[in-house]
């Protein structure tokens, strides 16, 4: 088990140990006839399309104690090089980022969300706490402290050791072999380059599914009607996404759509999300990104299987069964 100079993850405890016991299941599961592995199941246990698109992503529990887990472990290997690390504890009930974004991007015809928020333009972010103590902490460094402080963490720099991994549709991903971050993972998950592989895939698929569900005819044919939809009201949008876009950008010179003022994104995105509900743009998009992932899982069943397999490694390490002390 790894070693604790806090409580942190004990006030998760119960929150912990139900995020392993998902995980737990799912890494069980990861070679099975379930979807994943692309075999047919045995007739009527074929599971529901959601549970396996839901299997490639962490619980909230989960991500929160791993990545909490993580940077005290950087924390920890900076101190013993006479350095500081700041961070942020991560809210077990907060979903990542990518997470949200995409809950977000398939539910366009949520009509009272589009209400509430318009579009749901993220604005400008204020530094986290550890963010502004991190700044002032660097800016107190001499430049060649803060050089050390870098390659402390772990340098990608010229002849530094690295670990690479190439994703098709992707590109390649490169992290550093060495240094407290590449200490922290390896302690963590076991084996480092392997979780990176496996991390680097699965959190990399959004690329490869997106791109299949924008090539089927059948989301082609349903957003066209949204369009068709969206001129009856008055707006000259090829797609949702471009109706966003023009509602961030400036009053003055928009192309598509109606007269600007205060309040037309607000408009704009409440006409969007109805002629969406009406012609089942949305739906149309979940079922097929449900399809596109399942065929993307069973092309990559070893970087599944391998993700949960370490992920749920990783919690029992850092005591998300409760007991880590």
């Amino acid at each position: 088990m790894l070693h604790r100079r806090s409580g942190a993850h004990k006030e998760r405890g119960r929150g912990g140990r139900a995020a392993l016991l998902v995980l737990v299941a799912l890494s069980a599961g990861a070679c099975s006839p379930s979807g994943v592995s692309g075999q047919a199941p045995p007739s009527g246990q074929r599971p529901a399309a959601r549970e396996v698109v839901e299997a490639l992503t962490l619980p909230p529990g989960a991500r929160g104690v791993l990545a909490d887990a993580e940077a005290e472990l950087v924390e920890e290997c900076m101190e013993q090089r006479g350095f500081r690390f700041f961070h942020d504890p991560v809210d077990p009930d907060e979903p990542a980022p990518s997470e949200r974004a995409l809950e977000a991007e398939l539910h366009l015809d949520d009509v009272e969300r589009a209400r509430r928020e318009g579009f749901g333009l993220p604005g400008p972010s204020a530094p986290t706490r550890a963010e502004r103590a991190e700044a002032a902490y660097l800016a107190s460094l001499t430049p060649a402290r803060r050089k050390e402080w870098d390659r402390a963490l772990g340098d990608l720099g010229p002849g530094a050791e690295r670990i690479t991994v190439t994703v098709p549709g992707a590109g390649t991903m490169e992290m550093p072999a060495e240094g407290c971050f590449a200490e922290a993972r390896a302690e963590l998950y076991g084996d480092y380059p392997r979780w990176f592989r496996a991390d680097t895939f699965v959190n990399t698929r959004y690329l490869a599914v997106r791109e299949a569900v924008r090539k089927a005819p059948r989301f082609a044919r349903a957003t066209q009607e949204w369009s068709a939809c969206m001129r009856g009201r008055g707006y000259a949008y090829a797609d949702p996404e471009q109706a966003r876009t023009e509602a961030a950008a400036p009053a003055r010179g928009r192309a598509g759509g109606r007269a600007g003022g205060e309040g037309r994104g607000h408009r704009t995105a409440v006409d969007s999300a109805e002629c969406d509900l009406a012609v089942g743009r949305s739906r149309t998009h979940r079922a097929l990104w449900e399809e596109q992932t399942r065929r993307w899982a069973a092309a990559h069943r070893d970087e599944v299987a391998a993700y949960r397999e370490l992920n749920a490694a990783a919690l029992v390490r850092a005591g998300a069964d409760g007991s880590g002390s």
